[in-house]
C-alpha cells in the first residue's frame, strides 16, 4: 500500500497526465488521471461489460454493438443511450464504481503499476461531463481512512456466515438520491434529504437484510465490494436500522469497554442520583400547570400518514398538505422527526 500511496502522491505534486494500468493476482485497472486528478477508473473492457450485465436493472447494448466498443468511453457512451430512462441511476452507479475501484486496489497485494504520461483531454461535458475530476490527494486521504477503518469493520460485523435482518420500514419508492460516500466529494451541492435518510445503495442493502442472507451473500450480492458493503452494514447498524439475528448480538452497535466496574463509576452513579433528586424537589416545588392539549388525534394522523406514505412525515406542513389531515388543534405542538422510526411531539 505504502509504495501505491508514495506512487500517486508524486502523481499529484507533479499535475501529472495520463494512463496508469494497475495490475495484481486480485484484479486489473485502467486510470484516466488528468493534472493529477482522476478522471475515472474502470476494469478491462471485457470484464466491466461482463459485470454490468449482472446488474438487473440496467439495459444492456446488443451484442454486435457492444462487440464495436474500442474504449472505455464508447461503451460508456453506448450504455447511457441504451438507459436513457435511467439515466441518474446509471450516472450515479458509473461515478461511485469508479471511486471504489480506486479505493480497492489499495488492498490487493503484488501490485504493479505503468504509467503512460499523455496530453489528456477531458471528458466530453455534454454526455460524459458527470465525471468530475477528482483530487487524488483528497482520495489518497480516503484510502488510508479505509485502511485503518477495514480491521475494525471486521471485527464488529464478525463472522461472513451472520445473518441481519431489518429493523425499519423501507420506503417504497423515493428521490433520484447520489451515493452518500460519493456525496462527501460532492462540495458545494445540494444534501441529502433529512428525511429520507439513506441512500439507495443501503436501502438495497436493508431489503436484502432478511435474516436469511449471509454477511458473504450481502457481499457477493451488492457488487460493490466487501470494504463498502460492511461498511454500509456497519453503518446501518449503528442507525438501528439493522440487527443481527442471533439473540446474544440484537442489540444496536454500541462500544464495550473491557473494564470493570470502578469506584468512579460509583461516583458518577451517585452524582447523577443527587442531581436527579435535585430536579425532582423542583419540579414538585413548581405551581401545577395547564394540562397540555391532547397529541392523541395528531399521533393518530401521523401514522396513517406512515402507513401510506411509508415513513413519517418531515414536518406538520407536509403533513397538512394532505387534505385528509386538516386540523387546528395540530398548531399547539410541535413536530420534530428525529431518526427514521422515531419523532417527538412537544407542546408549544
Amino acid at each position: 500500500m505504502n509504495s501505491l500511496m508514495d506512487f500517486f502522491k508524486k502523481l499529484d505534486r507533479e499535475k501529472w497526465s495520463g494512463e496508469v494500468s494497475i495490475s495484481s493476482s486480485q484484479g486489473n485497472l485502467s486510470l484516466m488521471i488528468f493534472e493529477g486528478q482522476l478522471i475515472w477508473a474502470h476494469r478491462p473492457l471485457q470484464r466491466a461489460i461482463e459485470r454490468i450485465s449482472k446488474i438487473s436493472w440496467i439495459e444492456m447494448p446488443p451484442e454486435s454493438i457492444l462487440a464495436s466498443c474500442k474504449s472505455w468511453e464508447d461503451f460508456v457512451r453506448i450504455l447511457l443511450h441504451a438507459n436513457q430512462e435511467r439515466h441518474a441511476q446509471l450516472v450515479r452507479h458509473l461515478k461511485t464504481d469508479r471511486l471504489e475501484l480506486f479505493f480497492r486496489m489499495f488492498f490487493w497485494s503484488n501490485v504493479e503499476m505503468k504509467a503512460r504520461a499523455a496530453s489528456i483531454e477531458r471528458p466530453d461535458p455534454v454526455e460524459l461531463g458527470f465525471f468530475n475530476p477528482r483530487s487524488l490527494k483528497t482520495l489518497l486521504k480516503e484510502a488510508d481512512r479505509r485502511a485503518k477503518e477495514w480491521p475494525e469493520i471486521q471485527k464488529h460485523i464478525g463472522s461472513s456466515k451472520r445473518t441481519f435482518v431489518n429493523l425499519v420500514q423501507i420506503p417504497s419508492s423515493q428521490k433520484e438520491l447520489r451515493d452518500l460516500i460519493d456525496e462527501a466529494f460532492e462540495e458545494g451541492e445540494d444534501s441529502v434529504s433529512a428525511g429520507l435518510p439513506y441512500s439507495p445503495e443501503e436501502l438495497e442493502l436493508l431489503r436484502l437484510c432478511d435474516g436469511t442472507n449471509s454477511v458473504q451473500d450481502l457481499v457477493r450480492i451488492s457488487l460493490d465490494g466487501e470494504f463498502l458493503t460492511l461498511r454500509r452494514l456497519m453503518n446501518l447498524w449503528e442507525k438501528g436500522a439493522v440487527a443481527p439475528k442471533d439473540d446474544e448480538n440484537s442489540m444496536p452497535l454500541r462500544e464495550n469497554s473491557s473494564e470493570g466496574f470502578k469506584f468512579k463509576d460509583l461516583l458518577r452513579i451517585s452524582s447523577l442520583s443527587f442531581a436527579f433528586f435535585i430536579i425532582l424537589t423542583i419540579i414538585h416545588s413548581m405551581p401545577p400547570r395547564i394540562p397540555a392539549p391532547s397529541s392523541v388525534a395528531l399521533q393518530q394522523a401521523i401514522e396513517i400518514f406512515r402507513r401510506t406514505k411509508g415513513r413519517y412525515p418531515l414536518g406538520l406542513a407536509e403533513l397538512r398538505s394532505v387534505s385528509a389531515f386538516h386540523n387546528s388543534s395540530f398548531d399547539a405542538f410541535e413536530y420534530r422527526l428525529l431518526s427514521p422510526t422515531d419523532y417527538e411531539l412537544v407542546v408549544k
